[in-house]
This record gives C-alpha cells, sequence and structure tokens, in this order.
C-alpha cells in the first residue's frame, strides 16, 4: 500500500513541476503573407496563416485550404483508418510517417498540449509516440513530400488525402 502512496506523491510532484517548469504556451500572433505566384497553377501556397505551435494551413486554387505542420508540410488521413485508431503498421509507417509533438506516448491517456486548434487531439501512435488527430482521425506525412506546398499523397492507392478545412 505505501508503494502506491509514494507513486501517487511522485506522480503529483511530477505534474506539479511539469506545470511550473514545463513547456510554456509560445507567443505567436496571427500573421498572413501575401499571395506568392507562380507559373505552376495550382501548385504553390497563395496564403500560409499561422495557427498555432503546431499547425499551419495553406491554400492553393486546385485543393483549396487545408492542414499542414507548422513549415508547411501537408498532413493527410487515411480512409482505413478509424478514429483514434491508426491501421498504418510497417512499411506503411515508413512511407507515411505520423504527426506529432514527438513526445512519448505512455499510458492511454491524451495529452494536453498548448495551442492546439480545435478539431485537434492527441492518441497513442503505433510507433509508440503520441500522434496528432483530426476530429480522431491520425494525422500522416506522405515521404516524398519535400517542401511547404507539396502534396503528392494526394489521392494516393484512393486512401490517403490532405485534410481539407
Amino acid at each position: 500500500m505505501r508503494k502506491y502512496i509514494y507513486l501517487l506523491i511522485v506522480i503529483v510532484a511530477a505534474v506539479a513541476l511539469w506545470e511550473i517548469f514545463g513547456v510554456k504556451k509560445p507567443a505567436i500572433a496571427p500573421t498572413i503573407t501575401e499571395n506568392a505566384s507562380s507559373s505552376v497553377s495550382g501548385s504553390m501556397p497563395t496564403s500560409v496563416p499561422i495557427q498555432s505551435a503546431y499547425f499551419s494551413e495553406i491554400t492553393t486554387s486546385s485543393l483549396g485550404t487545408y492542414l499542414t505542420d507548422k513549415k508547411g508540410l501537408t498532413l493527410y488521413t487515411f480512409a482505413n483508418d478509424r478514429p483514434g485508431v491508426s491501421t498504418c503498421t510497417g512499411q506503411c509507417l515508413v512511407k507515411w510517417p505520423p504527426y506529432g509533438p514527438g513526445l512519448s506516448a505512455t499510458g492511454t491517456a491524451p495529452i494536453n498540449l498548448p495551442m492546439l486548434p480545435v478539431n485537434i487531439e492527441t492518441m497513442r501512435g503505433n510507433n509508440g509516440m503520441v500522434q496528432f488527430a483530426w476530429k480522431g482521425m491520425p494525422l500522416y506525412y506522405f515521404y516524398q513530400d519535400k517542401a511547404p506546398g507539396d502534396t503528392l499523397g494526394e489521392g494516393l492507392l484512393d486512401a490517403w488525402y490532405v485534410v481539407n478545412l
């Protein structure tokens, strides 16, 4: 019984220390860049308003407005997933790396992070790390997308899609 009491004290102390010294909310002011022009219609972003420390969005003439990470790399959902459940494992994770804050997922409780936009949640990914989810659906990168605005995974295998906003 004492063992559990000591464990509870350690957990409460860790949470208190995290609140005092942990990750602070970043000071981010919403900004909108000027429209970018491109010789390839629909392939370059037309605006990039910043939404949070982890997410942004891009608008193109071909896909409309869709969700990206803070660097502008496109995020995708997988049609075979279910809310809160990723079915992407093994080689799938090599081509479709999960997007998360880089934190180890211990336990099953969702992790509350500062500055997450509406409809963004956290879950335990199949790689053992915290993974972000859009309306419950796990979020992924596509390994061939290298630059902001790349959407090479859109519609792939009729199962992978950008997150339209």
